[in-house]
């Protein structure tokens, strides 16, 4: 219940966001990387990941990263589920502990 609170505050709310358009995968890939460890050193709860709609390469390279970092990753989902405006996906953080 709890992530899914941060889900929610990221979808609607003012959090740290990083945009990947543009970006190949490995450089997505890098960037995420970046992103997700100071966002979880930063004690941020959640962020919002843009990487577009297109075929969804960025997509997939995103969701593939969230799944393989459980220390970092909570939850995450697209926001297109609840939202339908697509190309986001939000992240609920781990706290360090």
């Amino acid at each position: 219940m709890a992530h899914e609170i941060l889900l929610f505050a990221a979808e609607i709310g003012d959090v740290p966001t990083l945009d990947l358009h543009e970006m190949t995968k490995n450089l997505a890939n890098d960037a995420l990387d970046a992103f997700i460890d100071r966002a979880f050193v930063n004690g941020d709860e959640a962020v919002k990941i843009i990487h577009g709609r297109g075929a969804g390469v960025l997509r997939d390279t995103v969701h593939i990263w969230l799944k393989t970092h459980p220390i970092y990753v909570a939850a995450f989902r697209d926001a297109s589920d609840v939202w339908q405006i697509g190309g986001v996906t939000v992240v609920a953080l781990n706290r360090i502990r």
